[in-house]
């Protein structure tokens, strides 16, 4: 359930940024980017796409983080359609691992531990 409302939701976010409402998009930017954060431990290779940072040290930019700085840094949706489009596709492949996936509670604590401990490493 939870990867059918990150889909919907992040829907919203890049519809509203191929439609260039600014207004809108920083409206449903944190509900989707919160429907991630509750699937991150399972996102595995997907997550650099999804939740791509330019602290990590990878030259791919693209993301939530993405479209939060063309919303809060830039000002402006200019140049974002392509990284709408990749999202949403992210989001659905994401929908599909989560969908295949057969963890245990325990499994994903044990991966939403090691995901913190790997952060807290990085940051340190």
């Amino acid at each position: 359930m939870e990867a059918e409302a990150l889909q919907s939701a992040t829907r919203r976010l890049t519809d509203a940024v191929r439609a260039g409402d600014l207004v809108a998009a920083k409206a449903a930017y944190q509900p989707a980017h919160r429907h991630y954060v509750a699937l991150e431990p399972l996102a595995e290779d997907i997550d650099v796409r999804i939740d791509g940072r330019t602290d990590t040290g990878d030259a791919r930019f693209t993301g939530f983080h993405r479209i939060e700085k063309a919303l809060w840094g830039d000002g402006s949706l200019s140049g974002m359609v392509g990284y709408a489009n990749a999202l949403d596709l992210d989001a659905m492949a994401l929908r599909q691992v989560v969908g295949r996936a057969s963890f245990r509670p325990g499994d994903v604590a044990t991966l939403a531990n090691d995901w913190l401990t790997a952060c807290v490493v990085t940051m340190v």
